[in-house]
């Protein structure tokens, strides 16, 4: 028997790896960005446990679509509560349910590059799950991941621009 099923939605839905809780730097609690590629880390029975990429050895799945923090310091805290700052915002804590993207189209501020991103580049994942050019830092030179692009930038960005922080839109190949 072969059952067709509906992959973007399906796929959207999965969890995130509860081992991958080390912060991106001391001063913040954040451990992945919102739009940071992910690939499959395993499964948890019957859901799809991801994880933000981490070398070039890992094959991309699809982007996070919400930011990923450490836990709360329970002293201030309650178990199960939330800091006021956070209600309402894209953020999950290490090991909660996570929404992955798939295709379509969407806007990121996610990647590593020190030269223009034009409309039409294909944009590769790097081995700190950023997107980069092929000429771009972090690119990585062989395997998987040098050979295909998962996602084209849809509009034209200058390195001032990029160094700002200003959403590149893109239409996702994964």
């Amino acid at each position: 028997m072969f059952i067709a099923r509906e992959p973007v939605l399906e796929n959207s839905f999965c969890k995130h790896d509860p081992t991958q809780d080390t912060p991106m730097n001391a001063s913040t609690p954040i451990v992945s960005p919102q739009g940071a590629v992910c690939t499959i880390a395993g499964c948890d029975g019957e859901t799809t446990v991801v994880k933000k990429m981490e070398s070039c050895d890992e094959i991309p799945f699809g982007f996070l679509m919400q930011e990923i923090r450490t836990d709360y310091n329970h002293e201030y805290i309650p178990w199960g509560g939330m800091h006021p700052r956070d209600v309402g915002t894209q953020r999950c804590f290490v090991g909660d349910p996570i929404g992955v993207a798939h295709h379509g189209i969407y806007s990121t501020n996610v990647y590593d590059t020190d030269e223009q991103i034009n409309a039409g580049d294909f944009l590769y994942a790097s081995a700190s799950g950023t997107l980069v050019k092929t000429t771009g830092w972090g690119y990585c030179d062989s395997g998987w991941n040098n050979l295909n692009p998962i996602a084209v930038a849809m509009n034209t960005l200058t390195v001032a621009r990029l160094e700002n922080g200003r959403y590149l839109h893109i239409k996702l190949l994964i």
